[in-house]
């Protein structure tokens, strides 16, 4: 993400440049592949444009304000009813949509995330905004993180006003784990807009003073989703019921008018009215008939529609946004409920979230009666004046007598009322958006399922601070099951006499302490465990569990039992650690801080499998229960180790895969990396830090033989990779200490872009012919043709034994880009397995029957990356598959050169054997960030005359659980001193030198084959 200026360009607004615009924005995107991609916008031209110099972009970061005009499309002419694509990465755009549009630019003024504004101008004005540029879109109702924004069918440009209620929303965190969003479960509706003219602006809307006020809206978790319905409070005595009425607005579809009015009857105030879908459903729940209740299909609503409430026709009332789905909006209340707060007034239309408690998402799942319910609704608890505020309670002076936190919190998962209270107790931490109040010790209830604490949401008064009394007037409400106090007055009453001790919470937690139980208290995690980092730079987040998540397939045959206990593992006692704010990308993280460095960098970064210490008051936010700590009550473990370690053997061997090197291509104007088979670094300045960490780690692993994955496939000249990092390599051991090695057939490394390579120590080892290539099998699909990078084979002989053993590296096709068998009906096993797992079946059936054929001495060893997880299929041919324990017979992939293209059984296993499962079982070399799952997909197998010859084998992490922002070209895009910024990522080591980490084995070896 560009930085923020300091000074904003003013929007220059003008009515002219809204509904005649040439052009209007129609979509925005966060994609959810590797770097965020595809990132961009979608513009639809409603006109055509003789010269599209005229119009440009601008993109607001971070509630920064504008930027004014930053790209200016380049081109002639372009007609009405085309769609523009702008975007950072066009071929990320490509994999994830699946096409190329006509009409698509890239440039870094797309790199933006979810929490970004944009503008579109002509002539130098704005016409279009997507999102507030002055506002960090962060938590707001038009954020769309790892999702998508799309304008409503025949909504026109707003002139630089960004009207909400024009577009729909995929919900934050939608497209996360999605590959393309033709499979995404809430995909893109790119391309589809259609312009037209606007509906009509609704009629004012009248006084707020209104006798009736939508209290409740509840989707019930019954039989269909029984009971539907809402709850209207009455506030005037009503002698005609038949002025009124009420309509529904279902996925986000706008409304449909007054479609059910009620009868002609009285009702008196201070009652309550219940319109439902179905009362025998509403009474089988709620276990009353209320005395005024209708059943009306308009009441069939789900948990993502709005109502509307009407008087003579106008609405004077909504819940929920008309034009907007539901879906994964804050306001979504699907399999729960949404409650008005006390004491405030019906809208006159116009939808405000902060009047509603909710439930959250699903809270009401498994539930049979709203008595029992963990979430219970508060039917019938709403207090009014019908129309005008009731006067807040008194505040009285500090040490009055006041209300119990305690009282407040109950023993349930909801406040026990919503009526204004007057609470006092001790702070204990302070967030961007209010404070924690906590009971002082000597009025604790002393009972363990009632929490002491609660968060107050409102900005503390002047000099208030941790440690201090605070006594508050506040009225209690839930925010996504979050119970919380929205300030209404305060007082500072000094220092506190007492000191408030820390509730320990053991972790696994599950089946033996209640998280609801400490909401809002000091509580305290110790030596939990880092499992996932995906949110740490960009929202100051840390996933702790009791042990890092392992992928179900690494540690578990596929359907069996134990992998069945794998799976739900993954979502088991999890607590997270949070920073003070609600900042995206922050400069600092509040709490985090080691003794070696006061803040974050390079050096202390933290990594998966870290074991975290932290106390500070915890709060329910997106799903989980979170401390928030500072950094004198955060402590760190670091698993990172200066070295493998490792016992020694006659020789060291190992795997070490090198994310994409390519060294550039020479020109007559000199290096360059922009070209087109280019994977690796985009510049210079990138390469030479992805190479230096390369070589750190290459150095300090310290092998005699090591197998090369993903290095540019550009033969052994001259100018080649391999070349240059073997050169690079000795340069900084100052002495030439290393080979690779090499064939005169170039062909055999195959046809992709990238390649295997091995290098070696002379001094140590000497080659036994030439390097030696594979091929392996290839598949049709459809109109295309599936493709993997051929194995190479080497034999080497031990100087000082005389001892020969040979290496195959390898790397399987992988899991990111379909086969056959996963666009055509795929089974459980395929989608447990990832995309092509039949496919890499076939490949390791190819691999050991050609090395059967070779003449190899009987000491080898296959390393690599297989893209196979320890459990699965292509792993279990190539070692001691069995049908009978298996638990199911593998079949291998169709439409390859194998068995004339059909699929069979597969009756033969190779008999290699796993060295890590012997020798480092618990460990592991990949993290698949997104999915928070740690497994190896970078193996050594061993002949049983290798397996013999085994000293040792360690997996050096030292990338895989480093974190993500650490890669070179994030690091020097947005953790660079160099560009102004606080956080420095940029330093030279063997940390995140890719993404797999190295395997490392020790053979001792003896007399000559």
């Amino acid at each position: 993400m560009k930085k923020n200026h300091l000074l904003a360009v003013p929007m220059l607004l003008g009515a002219s440049f809204a509904a005649n615009a040439s052009m209007v924005i129609t979509g925005a995107y966060d994609g959810p592949l590797a770097n965020g991609l595809p990132k961009g916008i979608e513009i639809y031209v409603t006109e055509d444009i003789s010269d599209i110099t005229l119009y440009g972009i601008g993109s607001a970061n971070n509630g920064g304000g504008s930027d004014g005009e930053e790209f200016t499309f380049s081109g002639t002419s372009i007609s009405a009813g085309s769609y523009i694509y702008v975007t950072s990465n066009i071929v990320g755009f490509s994999d994830y949509f699946g096409f190329t549009p006509e009409h698509i630019f890239e440039t870094g003024f797309a790199n933006v995330n979810g929490d970004d504004a944009f503008e579109l101008f002509e002539n130098g004005q704005v016409i279009d905004v997507f999102g507030e540029i002055t506002i960090d879109g962060t938590n707001q109702a038009w954020e769309y993180m790892d999702g998508w924004a799309y304008r409503i069918n025949d909504t026109e440009a707003n002139g630089g006003i960004f009207d909400i209620n024009d577009w729909s929303f995929s919900g934050r965190n939608a497209w996360d784990g999605e590959i393309t969003n033709a499979s995404a479960s809430v995909s893109m509706p790119v391309g589809t807009f259609s312009a037209g003219s606007t509906t009509p602006p609704p009629p004012p809307p009248p006084s707020t003073a209104a006798p009736m006020t939508i209290t409740a809206a509840f989707d019930g978790p019954l039989a269909r989703g029984l009971p539907k319905g809402i709850e209207i409070y009455i506030g005037q005595d009503i002698a005609d019921l038949s002025i009124y009425g009420i309509g529904s607005a279902n996925n986000g579809g706008g409304t449909d008018g007054q479609e059910f009015t009620f009868p002609s009857i009285a009702v008196s105030a201070g009652s309550y009215i219940y319109v439902t879908s179905n009362i025998a459903g509403f009474d089988t729940y709620f276990g009353f008939t209320p005395g005024v209740i209708f059943e009306t299909g308009i009441a069939t609503i789900n948990g993502d529609d709005a109502v509307e409430l009407f008087e003579n026709g106008q609405v004077i009332d909504v819940f929920g946004e008309v034009n907007v789905d539901g879906t994964n909006q804050p306001w979504e209340y699907l399999d729960g409920w949404a409650y008005r707060i006390n004491n405030t007034d019906p809208n006159g239309g116009t939808f405000a979230i902060n009047d509603w408690s909710f439930s959250g998402r699903n809270a009401w799942d498994g539930e049979t009666s709203n008595a029992t319910a963990a979430f219970p609704l508060p039917i019938g608890t709403f207090t009014s004046s019908g129309g005008s505020t009731t006067p807040p309670v008194a505040i009285g002076a500090c040490f009055d007598p006041a209300t119990l936190i305690s009282s407040v919190q109950g023993s349930g998962a909801t406040v026990t009322g919503t009526a204004d209270v007057v609470v006092e107790g001790i702070v204990t931490g302070i967030r961007d958006t209010g404070f924690f109040l906590q009971e002082e010790p000597s009025d604790s209830d002393n009972n363990a399922n009632t929490s002491e604490g609660i968060f107050v949401v409102g900005t503390p008064v002047a000099g208030l601070t941790v440690g201090d009394v605070a006594r508050i007037s506040g009225t209690p409400s839930e925010f996504f099951a979050n119970s919380q106090l929205t300030l209404v007055e305060q007082l500072d009453c000094g220092v506190a006499a007492e000191t408030i001790l820390p509730v320990f919470i053991p972790v696994p937690f599950e089946g033996i302490f209640d998280l609801e139980t400490v909401e809002g208290m000091v509580a305290s995690v110790s030596n939990a465990t880092i499992f996932s980092l995906d949110n740490f730079t960009r929202f100051g987040e840390m996933f702790l569990s009791d042990s890092v998540k392992r992928t179900p397939s690494d540690v578990a045959v596929p359907l069996s039992p134990e992998y069945d206990a794998a799976v739900a593992n993954l979502t088991a006692n999890i607590i997270l650690i949070e920073d003070n704010n609600g900042l995206t990308f922050p400069t600092e993280i509040s709490y985090y801080s080691t003794p070696t460095f006061n803040g974050l960098n390079y050096d202390n970064a933290p990594r998966v499998g870290d074991s975290v210490s932290a106390t500070g008051p915890v709060q329910f936010a997106f799903g989980n229960y979170r401390i928030n700590p500072t950094p004198s009550t955060f402590s760190i473990n670091s698993t990172r180790t200066l070295a493998p370690e490792i016992v020694a053997g006659d020789v060291s061997i190992a795997s070490f895969n090198v994310l994409n090197y390519f060294n550039g291509e020479v020109t007559s104007n000199g290096v360059t990396f922009d070209f087109p088979e280019n994977r690796g670094a985009a510049n210079a300045e990138e390469f030479a830090l992805q190479q230096a960490r390369i070589i750190e780690a290459l150095v300090t692993i310290d092998s005699d033989v090591v197998g090369l994955i993903e290095i540019e496939n550009d033969g052994f000249g001259n100018d080649s990779a391999i070349k240059q990092l073997v050169d690079e390599l000795n340069a900084r051991l100052g002495a030439t200490v290393y080979d690779y090695a090499q064939s005169n057939d170039t062909s055999i490394t195959g046809t992709d872009a990238i390649s295997n390579a091995v290098i070696y120590k002379p001094a140590v080892v000497t080659p036994v012919g030439a390097l030696a290539g594979i091929p392996l099998p290839t598949q049709e699909n459809g109109n295309r043709t599936v493709r993997q990078r051929n194995s190479l084979v080497q034999t080497f002989t031990h100087n000082a034994t005389g001892d020969q053993f040979a290496v195959v590296i390898n790397h399987f096709k992988s899991k990111g880009s379909t086969c056959f068998e996963d666009d055509n009906s795929p089974t459980e096993l395929d989608l447990i397995q990832g995309s092509c797992g039949a496919f890499r079946v076939s490949t390791a059936i190819e691999l050991g029957n050609s090395l059967a054929a070779m003449n190899l001495p009987e000491k080898l060893l296959i390393l690599g990356d297989l893209n196979t997880y320890s459990q699965e299929d292509a792993l279990a041919i190539l070692t001691d598959y069995d049908p009978a324990t298996r638990g199911y017979t593998i079949t291998t992939a169709v439409n390859t050169e194998l068995n004339n293209g059909n699929s069979v059984p597969v009756t033969n296993t190779f008999g290699y054997q796993s060295v890590a499962s012997a020798f480092d079982p618990n460990n592991f070399s990949f993290y698949f960030f997104g999915d928070d799952q740690v497994g190896s997909l970078d193996h050594i197998l061993a002949s049983p005359a290798a397996f013999n010859s085994v000293v040792d084998l360690t997996h050096w992490n030292i990338n895989s659980i480093e974190l993500f922002e650490l890669t070179y070209d994030r690091a020097l895009a947005f953790y660079n001193p160099a560009n102004g910024d606080l956080i420095d990522f940029t330093t030279v080591g063997p940390y995140r030198s890719s993404d797999h980490d190295p395997v490392i084995v020790t053979l001792q070896l003896g007399t000559q084959n």
